[in-house]
């Protein structure tokens, strides 16, 4: 560690120095498969939550104008 005026830090030569293990091509290829699968899978459940806000906006606009109305079925 190097740094006299109370902050500290780590020597350029030791970082790279560091040995960083690195897997082979062939298991990054499946990690990245697997991410993309999982961010168009996200990207699916995204639409699908901002088509269903919509829908409850459209539908909230409806009641709260009285255009439909809901019968109370409870009684």
């Amino acid at each position: 560690m190097r740094g006299t005026t109370g902050r500290r830090r780590v020597p350029k030569e030791a970082i790279l120095k560091l040995k960083i293990p690195v897997p082979p091509s062939w298991e990054q290829e499946e990690i990245a498969n697997i991410l993309l699968t999982v961010d168009k899978m996200l990207e699916l459940e995204y639409q699908r939550k901002h088509y269903l806000e919509e829908l409850k906006r459209g539908f909230m606009d409806l009641l709260l104008t009285g255009k439909i109305r809901i019968e109370n079925t409870s009684e």
